[in-house]
């Protein structure tokens, strides 16, 4: 018997990012099926919360595609329905004033 795979939730396709001269990230592919836990760990510095901010469409890759339930991020509808807790409360320094209050709940604003 053949073993059905899950469908594909968060998909990352050769992935770079660069900031100025700096590469952060380099060529990052990997699939999480419908249903996986998936944990990303690596040392301060890694390219960890790059990966996660691309992947709920609050930053854009250099170069490669993410996609979330099949939708091309970064995509307001998606964003929408996806929750994200940053490390911290402080504001998201890549986005501009009314960018950050546009992102908060509207609860919290």
């Amino acid at each position: 018997m053949v073993q059905q795979k899950n469908p594909t939730s968060i998909s990352v396709q050769q992935i770079c990012k660069r900031f100025g001269q700096r590469e952060v990230l380099n060529s990052i592919t990997l699939d999480v099926q419908e249903g996986e836990i998936f944990g990303l760990l690596g040392p301060s510095g890694a390219g960890k919360t790059t990966l996660v901010k691309m992947i709920a469409g609050i930053d854009q890759p250099s170069s490669g595609v993410v996609s979330v339930l099949g939708t091309k991020m970064p995509d307001l509808d998606m964003m929408k329905r996806i929750g994200y807790m940053a490390q911290s409360d402080a504001l998201y320094a890549e986005l501009n004033a009314r960018e950050n209050l546009d992102f908060l709940p509207k609860s919290m604003v």
